[in-house]
């Protein structure tokens, strides 16, 4: 062990709170006043800046024991996310899958969350022991865990180097979200409140789902492009994995207008076993068993798993609109999808006969031109951010291990 550096038990650098859900007979309890973070709003992210839902004051009231302050770390201990973790940045709350810790004096909230974030394989592993078949660590067992503690000024030389990748990272975010926001304004304005240019000149008629502008029609999301529904090869053969080839799953998905990284792939081999399921780059990708109406579009040829229903478009005008468009049927996928059966299904053909109003080739291409270029740049930074989070991701383990000695380096600002 490294110099001055200790063994410590995680249940003693603070208080493990686990987290709780407002009973569903309480919708009251939901607002806008704290983040009540899940383990779906870990999108790879530092800080828990936003989050999907919010709790009322009285919501936080109901379960103010389960109230974390600012600057405390929570791991997700349930599920396929078991182990990642997020740093809160204002009083929070967040649900039973997530045990948190409310660090004491002898470790910063930076050098706990960048210790735990080395875990999250080892914290898998013993969610995945206890033969449960969902994978599960109690609080318990997640108290007892140990890190290898540095003296504070050195955790906080450490937390500062990774600190300065993350918060280049989430400002990049945050120019992906602007840029988001403003190509989905002229969406709407377009092509929900029909005010295009040249809107006054057009008469609204009829159609299969309601007025529409003249010259406009309905079209299917066959209509389109080709739809692909994905596969996984033969998981018996292990040969099929660990190649070239990205292998999108729903999780990959989630919070990427562009599929930049997969966390499985595919060999030639497993390509080679099922070649009709590649799709290649600019396709849209969209989970239709399980989580509705996930989108996401490929930067590359890749190939997905069963759960994903991809369209190769016919031309590549209608990417922007069809990516909008698409995450505008989420709601609409899940009345289809459901059948009474216990988890979300939306068939191929389901999926492929789904209507949208589709503007006349004028218009298109008027939107194409103006959101295409917010597009190009949101992949150009979900590019950087991932060159960052992979660098970030050699140092990382060094540097909490105490591998790369940072005693005698020079650090600017330092985190806390």
């Amino acid at each position: 062990m490294v110099n001055n550096w200790v063994e410590v038990r995680i249940g003693d650098l603070g208080r493990v709170v686990t987290g709780k859900t407002p009973p569903s007979s309480k919708p009251q309890c939901f607002g806008s006043d704290y983040p009540f973070i899940t383990p779906s709003d870990m999108r790879g992210q530092k800080t828990a800046r936003q989050t999907d839902r919010y709790l009322s004051e009285e919501g936080a009231l109901l379960l103010k024991s389960n109230l974390v302050p600012s600057g405390s770390v929570a791991v997700s201990c349930i599920g396929w996310q078991m182990g990642k973790s997020i740093l809160t940045c204002c009083p929070s709350i967040t649900n039973q899958q997530l045990n948190t810790i409310i660090p004491n004096e002898k470790i910063t909230p930076d050098f706990l969350y960048y210790a735990l974030s080395t875990r999250r394989r080892e914290l898998f592993s013993l969610g995945s022991a206890t033969g449960v078949r969902t994978p599960i660590l109690n609080k318990s067992t997640f108290s007892d865990l140990t890190i290898v503690l540095p003296p504070i000024e050195i955790q906080r030389k450490i937390a500062t180097i990774l600190s300065a990748y993350d918060d280049l990272i989430e400002n990049n975010t945050r120019r992906i979200k602007v840029l988001e926001e403003m190509a989905q304004t002229i969406y709407r304005e377009w092509f929900v409140n029909f005010r295009f240019p040249g809107h006054e000149k057009v008469k609204m008629v009829d159609s299969p789902l309601g007025k529409i502008p003249e010259g406009w029609e309905v079209k299917t999301l066959g209509d389109f492009g080709e739809v692909i529904t994905g596969k996984t090869p033969s998981k018996k053969i292990p040969e099929n994995f660990d190649g070239e080839m990205p292998f999108i799953k729903t999780p990959d998905m989630h919070g990427n207008i562009f599929c930049i990284e997969t966390t499985e792939t595919l060999s030639a081999l497993g390509v080679d076993a099922q070649k009709k399921k590649t799709i290649p780059a600019n396709s849209l990708c969209v989970s239709c068993i399980g989580t509705p109406g996930v989108v996401t579009i490929t930067s590359r040829p890749a190939q997905t798993n069963q759960q994903i229903n991809s369209i190769v478009q016919h031309d590549l005008i209608t990417r922007e609109f069809l990516y909008f468009a698409l995450v505008g049927l989420k709601e609409t996928m899940s009345q289809h999808g459901s059948s009474g059966a216990t988890m979300f299904n939306l068939s191929k053909g389901k999926f492929e006969a789904l209507q949208v109003v589709c503007p006349e080739s004028r218009v298109m291409e008027r939107f194409q031109k103006a959101t295409a270029p917010m597009f190009n740049q949101i992949y150009v930074l979900q590019k950087k951010n991932a060159n960052l989070s992979q660098t970030r991701d050699l140092l990382l383990p060094k540097l909490v291990s105490g591998a790369i000695d940072v005693s005698g380096l020079a650090v600017g600002i330092e985190a806390g």
